[in-house]
């Protein structure tokens, strides 16, 4: 057998276990997480069996070590059966990409590798003074000899009090404008962390309330990257990751409530009209396109399909 056909039945086996986590377990609790507003910890632990919460990581780290590709297309296909777990697995998918990409071995070993990849982390960096501009903080760490102090009220935060670990975006100590920027991993059970509500009409399972980090000390050893590289990191990583996975997860929930009509998930279940997942061409997959069917548009998550 080709080395192809071999890296195919591969990468065909671990779609499946991707798809059965799915079908399992995230589909299972989608309507209660929702209408409970109950964090869906369990649809990643599914998720982190198979590997696909570590898609971009390093595979000696845990990680399957796939592309932009692979991660668009699983949550895109996440977020067909439920948008809060496709919200916290991107905002987990991008915060290990930031330790994959610019973390040392030590960081990805205690943060990515340890009990076995199952670990949840997030991205922590809007401040309500900034607005939009999440890429500009107005909060600043302060150092604590070799070690640091944050002290930042963050505007939300998907996973607020539920990650096990947080990369948070803040000035560098003595920053002399907002572009100067480091990033830290923050342990979920550090001391001064406290999470705010999360009231919201939609997505009521992802926890993206505010959180706000007091007197929060951080070790030297779980600074990511340099001070003040944080320009790089977000361009590098967190962009890409973010975006890439919004739209993905996006496709995915208009997907599948074209396929509904406007019914809910709840409806359909109850009339047994329950509908196939589909790929990102908008097909189920290993189905041909017919002639003068639909066109899907799917801009950002195709593109990065393509190019992986």
């Amino acid at each position: 057998m080709s080395k192809d056909n071999l890296a195919r039945i591969g990468q065909d086996d671990i779609y499946s276990r991707l798809d059965a986590a799915i079908e399992t377990t995230v589909k299972v609790h989608a309507d209660r997480n929702d209408l409970e507003g109950r964090f869906p910890r369990e649809n990643l632990q599914a998720l982190a069996a198979p590997g696909w919460t570590g898609v971009l990581n390093e595979p000696r780290f845990g990680g399957l070590g796939l592309g932009h590709g692979d991660f668009a297309e699983a949550a895109y296909r996440i977020g067909q059966q439920d948008a809060s777990t496709g919200l916290v697995y991107v905002m987990h998918v991008g915060a290990a990409q930031t330790i994959n990409l610019f973390g040392n071995d030590d960081q990805k070993e205690r943060w990515l590798k340890a009990t076995g990849g199952t670990l949840l982390g997030t991205y922590s960096t809007s401040e309500r003074a900034s607005g939009g501009h999440w890429w500009y903080n107005f909060s600043e760490a302060s150092r604590d000899g070799e070690n640091y102090v944050l002290n930042a009220e963050k505007s939300f935060t998907t996973s607020s009090g539920q990650a096990d670990f947080y990369v948070v975006q803040t000035r560098s100590p003595g920053a002399k404008d907002q572009t100067d920027i480091s990033f830290f991993i923050v342990d979920g059970k550090a001391s001064g962390i406290d999470p705010g509500p999360w009231e919201a009409l939609g997505v009521r399972a992802n926890h993206s309330g505010p959180i706000r980090y007091g007197d929060v000390k951080v070790p030297s050893r779980d600074r990511l990257g340099a001070e003040g590289q944080g320009k790089e990191i977000i361009y590098d990583d967190v962009s890409p990751v973010y975006l890439i996975g919004l739209g993905a997860v996006w496709e995915g929930v208009a997907r599948r409530s074209s396929q509904c009509g406007g019914r809910t998930h709840l409806e359909l279940c109850s009339q047994g009209q329950e509908q196939k997942p589909v790929g990102l061409s908008g097909h189920p997959p290993g189905a041909r396109r017919r002639k003068g069917a639909c066109r899907n548009f799917a801009p950002v998550a195709q593109r990065a399909r393509r190019q992986a």
